[in-house]
């Protein structure tokens, strides 16, 4: 058995307007998303209609029920579906399942009522019941512990699980896996070996037979508590280890400990990091160990603690445990790009204002050949896109270090924003853009803004000014107009849905710069690129600019003087990352700024600028199960389920 669909209405973030309505897929599922975005209350809703083992139970409160303009939701109902039973739960359940479709699958509906007395108390009344139409019998007995859940809660205190002592979530693990079953008993004959019972017994009699203890017992007896008691009713102490205790009282006092490697005389505290792996290989130990329960793991942030590497390794052995015989069914939630760019992307569901998009084959623009690209190429510089408010895609470092700088000086400060520059490398843009594209209309409301170029040379590259081996094979007037739309229509390949392209009129994002009107600063970033010994910042920045205006006076006009300043950049004498990371640091000490550098700025990077700091209306996301069969519809995809206030123009 396992859980196959996830649905809540009236629960905390998802109210009537937007509710939760999500495809589990068997293994694992990664959902991704901003703060606040829904994701620990997808985990909860899981929680709560499944049960949870330990000490993790979660009952419901008033604000758990959903609150919107016009008031709070009185009631709240969350149902999970669970589908692909063994025969052997088949049996076990019948009474609790119903057939759809010739399947036979388990509903469970927790539906609660909130209510507020005359005093303001407010009181919530809630039931478990099955059925199509919470019709079916109540969840109860066999049936509510074999649906039980094992939660690992964020920023778990991993050191407390695994230490000894009453309901000690460790000694809840060791007593559930099949081979501590016999330790509970003596051992059968003298052939076979002692058992945990047995060697508690023999540590028992030991103890009481030490005369030092005999020497205490007798002095509490005699001296005290014989003094204590009435005569014809003796009481007498003795100290011991327990060993007429049952399994469980001895498993609450084993503890599990990391030890040294090589080993130490004395016991070394372990850090934060360390002990929360060790817990969590313990939970899946349990998980894949168990065959009276579903087995379904929820983990909140597995990142908690953990250094980058070590959330590699963890997401690498999850992974290797998930294919094996007995394997779970995870739900996992997280805000590390490292754990997201290390799993399949089918895997992923990104989470987004109360509304899930999965990334499952059939469910996005994304075809065959793109999961298998962003399997190599989707790093963890790259997949932090995932949690971002708005994404520029990028094709180069120029622009990566340039667009921020650009931004905060128009007053669009990215990070303020939330907005992430994500360089691709000069690959794969479409790619990446297509992850937020659904093939049912239905797209992730972020603002993704392509920014590519048109890379079409001006007539004076291919002139005397550029030396012959510079010189572009061929420039503007080497191409028709159909030519030219046609190379631009290649560039917009991924436009569509919140995805937009904005292609540069001319050469390249250097070119294009000084052209327009920032030519004393882009000349000024290369000849402090190149910075020469012995001289200041000021001194290059004056010579720089003397160059620009020897130029003005010996009559060359701006596109001429724009591929004089492009031409060091496009011999690779001077570093173009260099240059973008010099004339960010002008603008931004420098100047200009605000409107003064709008109207400096090629057009298209104001309108990039500008989309990807404005929030989009988000469509609500409808259900989530994946297509079968389904084929991945043309990257252009239609803009109109997916609303927008953005419009052309320039900073506001």
């Amino acid at each position: 058995m396992r859980l196959v669909h996830v649905r809540a209405t009236g629960f905390r973030c998802f109210d009537s307007a937007h509710p939760l309505d999500i495809a589990v897929r068997p293994g694992l599922n990664v959902i991704v998303g901003e703060n606040d975005a829904g994701k620990t209350a997808i985990v909860d809703a899981i929680r709560l209609a499944l049960g949870t083992r330990g000490d993790s139970l979660r009952r419901l409160t008033e604000e758990d029920f959903s609150v919107t303009p016009d008031g709070q939701a009185a009631e709240l109902c969350i149902s999970c579906t669970l589908g692909d039973l063994t025969p052997f739960e088949q049996a076990a359940f019948l009474e609790w399942c119903v057939i759809e479709d010739g399947t036979l699958k388990l509903r469970v509906h927790l539906r609660a009522h909130l209510k507020k007395t005359a005093t303001g108390k407010a009181r919530v009344w809630w039931e478990r019941k099955t059925g199509t139409e919470e019709s079916g019998l109540t969840v109860e007995g066999h049936l509510r512990e074999y649906l039980r859940a094992t939660y690992l809660r964020p920023l778990r205190d991993a050191e407390r699980e695994l230490s000894p002592g009453r309901r000690s979530r460790l000694a809840q693990i060791l007593a559930a896996l099949p081979e501590m079953l016999k330790e509970g008993a003596p051992r059968e004959s003298e052939e076979h070996p002692l058992t945990l019972m047995d060697i508690l017994k023999e540590a028992d009699d030991a103890v009481t037979e030490n005369a030092t203890v005999q020497g205490v017992e007798k002095r509490v007896n005699d001296d005290y508590l014989s003094k204590l008691t009435f005569e014809g009713e003796p009481v007498r102490a003795g100290l011991t280890l327990g060993a007429e205790s049952t399994m469980v009282r001895l498993l609450e006092r084993l503890e599990l400990v990391l030890h040294s490697n090589p080993p130490l005389p004395t016991r070394v505290r372990r850090g934060l990091g360390m002990n929360n792996a060790l817990f969590m290989a313990a939970e899946l130990l349990l998980l894949q160990s168990e065959h009276h329960s579903m087995g379904t793991l929820l983990i909140e942030e597995p990142e908690a603690h953990l250094h980058p590497q070590l959330q590699a390794r963890f997401m690498q052995m999850l992974m290797e445990r998930l294919t094996s015989e007995n394997a779970p069914q995870v739900v996992v939630t997280t805000h590390s790009p490292l754990l997201s760019a290390n799993v399949d992307l089918n895997d992923i569901v990104i989470c987004r204002r109360a509304s899930t998009y999965p990334l499952t084959s059939g469910a996005t623009a994304l075809d065959a050949d793109d999961y298998a690209f962003l399997r190599r190429f989707l790093d963890a510089t790259k997949a932090n896109l995932f949690f971002a408010r708005g994404i520029a895609l990028v094709e180069g470092d120029a622009e990566n270090l340039l667009l921020p700088a650009v931004a905060k000086a128009l007053g669009r400060d990215f990070a303020a924003n939330g907005v992430s520059v994500v360089n691709v490398g000069h690959t794969g843009l479409f790619r990446y853009a297509r992850i937020f594209q659904g093939s049912n209309g239905i797209h992730v409301p972020v603002p993704v803004a392509c920014i590519g170029d048109r890379d079409i040379p001006p007539n004076v590259a291919k002139s005397d000014l550029y030396p012959q081996k510079q010189q572009p094979k061929r420039t503007e007037e080497d191409y028709t107009d159909e030519q030219k739309a046609a190379k631009e229509d290649s560039v917009r390949k991924p436009e569509g849905g919140p995805v937009k392209v904005f292609v540069s009129p001319g050469w390249t994002l250097e070119y294009d710069l000084a052209a327009g009107g920032l030519a004393e600063r882009v000349h000024q970033a290369a000849w402090l690129a190149r910075a020469s010994a012995g001289k200041s910042r000021e001194e290059l920045m004056n010579q720089a600019t003397e160059e620009i205006a020897a130029w003005s006076a010996e009559g060359k006009c701006n596109e001429t003087i724009a591929a004089l300043i492009y031409l060091p950049m496009k011999k690779g004498t001077v570093s173009k990352a260099i240059v973008a990371e010099q004339l960010a640091h002008l603008i931004d000490t420098v100047g200009p700024s605000g409107e003064a550098l709008a109207a400096k700025l090629p057009k298209y990077l104001v309108d990039a600028i500008r989309y990807v700091t404005t929030p989009l209306s988000a469509a609500p996301s409808g259900p989530s199960d994946p297509v079968p069969g389904a084929v991945a519809p043309p990257a252009h995809l239609p803009d109109a389920s997916m609303p927008n206030v953005y419009q052309e123009g320039g900073i506001e």
